[in-house]
């Protein structure tokens, strides 16, 4: 009875925390095989959704207008001022947006596995950062930013740019809390092995 319960005690589930770090430490699944495609599919997933997020700032975030002083000078008004701003303010609500459906995504695609979510995370942060410079550097290119000496005096909508670059890592910080977040609460560990059965 007493060998009993000691092995009963010995197979509780550990805590999840505990085993998500073992899992950290075993490299995520089993094997190598398994978890680079998991995670080069989170990496390439999220550049690709970079380019959708640059289309969607460029529709959504307003844009700095104002008469061309020079080949790189626009002087803007009050209002426009407020466009600089609103800007940046567009382009991190929507890169920890697309972060946030981006670890959704892969948590869906890996299963509830906590080492399949583990193979992602790499993915994801990797794939955050290119997703961010994605965005911008499209984002950058559908505006003009250079104007020529026949548009001095002119009225122009100058194209976005992202001026603060911390905010390249909101991306990769929202996938990251999103998918933690997911595999400690959601995740079953390939390892558990249930109680015995009572003699």
């Amino acid at each position: 009875m007493a060998d009993a319960t000691a092995t009963y005690a010995h197979r509780q589930p550990r805590p999840r925390v505990a085993l998500l770090l073992d899992a950290v430490r075993r490299g995520g699944t089993g094997g190598r095989g398994s978890s680079v495609p998991t995670a080069l599919g989170a990496a390439a997933g999220s550049a690709l959704v970079g380019v959708a997020a640059a289309f969607a700032w460029n529709q959504l975030a307003p844009h700095l207008e104002g008469t061309v002083a020079g080949p790189r000078a626009v002087n803007g008004t009050f209002e426009s001022t407020g466009a600089y701003f609103g800007a940046e303010a567009w382009f991190m609500g929507i890169t920890v947006v697309s972060g946030v459906l981006c670890a959704l995504v892969t948590f869906a695609v890996a299963g509830t596995r906590r080492a399949g979510g583990l193979d992602g995370l790499a993915g994801l942060v990797v794939g955050g950062l290119l997703g961010s410079l994605v965005a911008w550097r499209v984002g950058y290119l559908l505006g003009p930013h250079r104007f020529s000496a026949d548009d001095v005096g002119h009225h122009v909508r100058v194209g976005l740019d992202v001026h603060s670059h911390g905010a390249l890592l909101l991306w990769a910080i929202a996938a990251t809390v999103v998918q933690v977040a997911l595999t400690v609460g959601l995740g079953v560990d390939d390892h558990e092995s249930p109680p015995p059965d009572a003699p």
